[in-house]
């Protein structure tokens, strides 16, 4: 019973967690192309921009990052499962997902101070990053195995570049 209710609450760690990185990601992009609005326009959603990924930021994502963790841990000292191949790789894939999370957080950071380093293409595709690494990690987990995890997020990947490029398409298509 223990047990389950810890699996649950790491779940809904992680969905909220997820909410606000995949969120911050889009807040990001607004933000930057907010910098292509006149100069009271431009001030006026910086600020706003800013109030939203601080709230969101802090109050939401981070908490839920360090609940995921908390009882990631706790589950996995429970369960006895990380000398086995396929956890040491969730392992390193929640690593790299804390790496993106605080490069997240030093973007946030920049945008806060003016620091608009990058383009909102550049944003959007460092956005999918998490996506990605959220997909390998629960097909990792469904599959308990390196290979059909990797296949099966190879062709998740696929399926959603192929949308990504027929609406990107149609969205030019239109502009015209």
């Amino acid at each position: 019973m223990l047990q389950a209710n810890l699996l649950a609450f790491h779940l809904i760690a992680i969905v909220c967690w997820f909410a606000g990185l995949l969120y911050s990601g889009r807040l990001l992009i607004y933000a930057q192309e907010a910098q292509l609005r006149p100069d009271a326009e431009r001030k006026l959603l910086h600020d706003q921009y800013v109030l939203m990924k601080r709230r969101l930021w802090f109050g939401i994502t981070t908490p839920a990052m360090l609940a995921t963790v908390g009882l990631g841990i706790v589950l996995m000292l429970r369960i006895n499962v990380h000398h086995l191949p396929w956890f040491m790789l969730k392992m390193t894939l929640i690593l790299l997902l804390l790496a993106y999370h605080f490069c997240c957080q030093a973007i946030i950071t920049a945008q806060a101070r003016g620091r608009y380093r990058f383009t909102s293409r550049q944003l959007r595709v460092w956005n999918e990053v998490g996506t990605t690494l959220l997909l390998f990690i629960v097909l990792l987990v469904k599959h308990k195995s390196i290979q059909p995890a990797l296949i099966s997020t190879v062709i998740a990947c696929s399926v959603l570049g192929v949308m990504f490029a027929i609406v990107s398409a149609l969205r030019r298509k239109k502009a015209h």
